[in-house]
């Protein structure tokens, strides 16, 4: 029984002997009062006194214990004094009732789980009553060994009733306590065991939220396998869209094309400079999902060169929160990521690379794929511009650049068959630099390159500007084929060459040198009923200018014909 135990329990104890004492001073006072020689009420107030005592003990420091231990060792003492000094047999009865219940009380103010502490409680409270019992032997004075044989059985059954009630009250408390314990320990073990289940659960809560954060990551890099395989794939797809054609246009067109319908952009453009695919202007493509106002703001931004300066800067732009007020090239809000690669060709800028989308921080792990992309771009432009001149080496005439009579006839059939399955005009001009071969005797033969050079590149443009073609027919020979144009819509541009080429004046060593040209012109279907004829018939109406003067434009006729067959 612990400390707390042992005051509750006093603190009962003290309750009831409130109520034992009041009854036992008025009993007490009603004997003194009416029972002559009654000396009992003396001690009775004396056990009231130490009630008192009680209650202010029992409310002090932790020592209170030890006093209250000896409180109740007094009680013992008082009601072995007043049994001793009772006169009759109810003031006896009482008292010795008293007796045993302050010997429970004392008993009770020990550590009575120890049989040690038992005993000495037996010879602690057998102290008073053997002290009690030689007053009484004295007072009597009497010599009889019978009276003191009763004395002496009483002690020792006082003696034993002690021993025996303490005995039996420990073992109850005892096993109170073994039971208390066992309960105790009950409990501690179901607290240990809900530890170990609070522990059990919150090692599967930990681990259940490591398993959350790994099945986390393990999603995420299954995710990042897929983008990453997906890219490979959507990659080797545009490498293919890129091995299946050489042409600049097509490239660009399946590559901003890739992007927006196969990774997802909203809009891609690819700006390349002039002269960098054997273009003479700004060339570029954009294809987006942005709608026509988007597009046409881009377009025209392009136009002005407003990604001149960061072309020139060639480093990649980045931007995964736009903010479009910062970009002129941005007519919108809609869009939240930018990505700005620089085409870069042996240390060269030459273009520019523009992809976007609506999403915000798109362009964070996917850099290296467009950098790829860029690069395969890249090669694949070069391979175009390899077959672009080998194409050039193979339909150019090498002095002049335009033309060679070999691709003009591959041109001339495919016009050929277009106006006949159409049933639309087409006109040919054909011309000769008059006496060349004096040119070349008396200036040389480079002067005759530059002279050839000359004519040819003022008939480009001629043909240029009518939507013709110009080619070298022969050694100083051109041909000039316009489609879809009849004898009236051609024949401006032929006068035009003719008085071009006679205004001309070439340099040689300060001299200007000057250059006629005799030209044949027909037309189908007006002058010429059969298209295939058409380079024939100019000819032999070329032929007609140089037989009758040189220096003039001859119109086919039937009548040219003849006279040119019969000579």
């Amino acid at each position: 029984m612990d400390y707390d135990q042992i005051l509750l329990l006093q603190r009962k104890f003290i309750d009831f002997h409130k109520v034992l004492t009041v009854i036992l001073v008025c009993f007490n006072l009603h004997f003194a009062l009416t029972v002559t020689g009654y000396n009992c009420f003396y001690p009775a107030l004396a056990m009231l006194a130490i009630l008192i005592m009680e209650n202010v003990v029992i409310k002090m420091t932790p020592v209170r214990l030890k006093v209250l231990m000896g409180l109740k060792y007094l009680y013992v003492f008082f009601m072995v004094m007043f049994i001793v000094a009772a006169s009759s047999v109810y003031a006896f009865g009482i008292g010795l009732l008293c007796l045993m219940l302050y010997n429970i009380e004392f008993y009770f103010t020990l550590d009575f789980s120890e049989s040690f502490v038992r005993k000495i409680y037996v010879v602690l409270v057998s102290i008073p009553v053997l002290v009690g019992i030689i007053i009484v032997l004295i007072k009597s004075h009497s010599g009889d060994w019978m009276k003191h044989f009763e004395m002496f059985c009483i002690v020792i059954l006082y003696i034993g009733l002690v021993w025996f009630f303490s005995e039996m009250i420990a073992q109850v408390i005892g096993e109170n306590d073994r039971k208390l314990f066992a309960q105790t320990r009950l409990i501690e073990r179901i607290n240990e065991t809900n530890e170990e289940l609070r522990i059990q659960q919150q090692k599967v809560k930990s681990t259940n939220e490591l398993l959350g954060v790994q099945k986390i990551e393990l999603q995420a890099t299954y995710e990042k396998i897929n983008n990453v395989n997906e890219e490979m794939q959507i990659q080797n797809d545009i490498l293919k869209y890129i091995s299946s054609s050489l042409e600049i246009s097509k490239l660009m067109a399946l590559i901003t094309e890739s992007f927006v319908s196969r990774i997802g952009a909203d809009f891609c453009a690819i700006v390349l400079k002039p002269g960098t695919a054997n273009n003479k202007k700004l060339t570029y493509k954009i294809q987006d999902n942005l709608g026509n106002d988007f597009k046409e703001h881009l377009s025209e931004c392009i136009q002005k060169n407003c990604f001149e300066e960061i072309m020139e800067q060639e480093e990649i732009i980045v931007d995964n929160d736009v903010d479009f007020r910062k970009y002129e090239f941005l007519a919108c809000d809609s869009v939240g990521s930018i990505l700005l690669i620089p085409l870069v060709k042996q240390e060269q800028q030459i273009g520019l690379l523009f992809v976007g989308t609506k999403r915000k921080n798109y362009f964070v792990d996917n850099i290296d794929f467009f950098e790829g992309i860029v690069a395969q771009f890249l090669i694949a432009l070069n391979n175009a511009n390899l077959y672009a001149e080998m194409q050039s080496m193979a339909i150019l005439d090498g002095l002049t650049g335009i033309y060679n009579r070999r691709h003009l006839t591959k041109l001339f059939n495919e016009y050929m068959y277009e106006s006949i399955n159409n049933r639309t005009p087409m006109s040919v001009a054909l011309f000769d630099i008059d006496f060349f071969k004096r040119i070349n005797d008396t200036y040389g033969h480079l002067f005759g390159d530059l002279v050839i050079r000359t004519i040819a590149s003022l008939a480009k443009n001629i043909a240029d500007e009518n939507d013709g073609i110009v080619s070298r027919y022969g050694g100083e020979e051109f041909v000039i084929i316009f489609p879809n144009k009849g004898l009236d819509e051609a024949y401006p541009a032929v006068e035009r060459l003719h008085k071009d080429v006679k205004e001309l004046g070439i340099e040689h060593h300060g001299k200007q040198v000057k250059v006629n040209v005799s030209i044949g012109f027909t037309s189908f279907p007006k002058t010429c009923k059969d298209p295939r004829e058409l380079l024939n018939r100019a000819d032999w109406s070329m032929y007609y200018s140089k037989q009758h003067g040189r220096d003039q434009i001859t119109i086919d006729s039937d009548e040219i014909r003849k006279e040119v067959s019969l000579e």
